[in-house]
């Protein structure tokens, strides 16, 4: 979809909703975006109200306003006009995940499956991948552990070099968690140990943190208590030190680490 020279007005407005966006005043955020969408087709501009319009949708969906999310992207699959397969999947996406606040599991995963059969796994990687996550992640929580494995598979074969490695290592998260929940403990530990190589804690420590917190609840309920699950649970305590966490975390944290100390030191 291309976009041609916007006027200032609109520019204002996107400038307006991507300060908000940055400082994660969603709401306030979307309500710019609608203006420079508005904006964007009073001048003709249909690339521009496309865009604005997603950038609306996201917003809304950042904010945890699933419902009014949901509306306003299915208002852009009504009107398609010549966006691109990877804008349309990037819609489809976003309405799995507002639907999959709204607990409409059933529907979730339908839009998480249109997104992925837009894509050839060539057009745009990451897109690609996000749309498995969104898809694994609808029939994950709905119960449907095998198709979210079959899925989790596929997945993995889509992941490349081109990635970013956040995302990688978000994608291999997923497909360890799900490994986890079918009982494969081998492949759980497998892809968690590929996603803590790719995680850094300099580039996002609060992911990190989550990371290592969550893989060894999954290790311990997977009744695997060794010396890596102790260190994901040091990690973890390190990076909630530094950025800070509820006395819950704290607790928990110490709660998970008392029985593996002295037998992993």
């Amino acid at each position: 979809m291309q976009q041609s020279s916007v006027s200032p007005s609109y520019a204002t407005a996107e400038l307006q909703a991507r300060e908000h966006r940055s400082n994660h005043e969603f709401q306030e955020a979307a309500i710019a975006a609608q203006a420079a969408a508005e904006i964007g087709r009073a001048d003709g501009d249909g690339a521009s109200w496309w865009n604005m319009t997603l950038f609306r949708a996201e917003c809304l969906l950042a904010a945890g306003d699933f419902e009014a999310s949901a509306d306003v992207a299915g208002a852009l699959l009504a009107e398609p006009g010549d966006a691109m397969p990877q804008l349309q999947a990037q819609v489809h996406i976003l309405l799995a995940k507002a639907h999959q606040g709204l607990g409409r599991l059933e529907q979730a995963a339908d839009e998480a499956r249109a997104a992925a059969d837009l894509l050839n796994g060539e057009d745009d990687v990451e897109i690609a991948v996000k749309a498995r996550q969104a898809l694994i992640a609808a029939l994950a929580d709905s119960g449907r552990l095998d198709e979210a494995w079959t899925e989790s598979l596929i997945m993995a074969d889509i992941i490349s070099g081109e990635v970013d490695d956040q995302l990688v290592g978000k994608a291999y998260w997923v497909i360890g968690n799900v490994a986890f929940l079918c009982s494969k403990v081998a492949e759980g530990l497998h892809y968690h140990e590929l996603a803590a190589a790719t995680f850094s804690p300099a580039r996002n420590l609060t992911v990190w943190a989550k990371f290592n917190k969550a893989s060894a609840a999954m290790r311990l309920a997977a009744d695997v208590a060794d010396a890596d699950t102790l260190r994901c649970i040091e990690r973890a305590e390190l990076a909630t030190d530094v950025i800070g966490g509820s006395p819950n975390d704290f607790l928990l944290l110490k709660l998970k680490s008392r029985p593996l100390e002295l037998p992993c030191r």
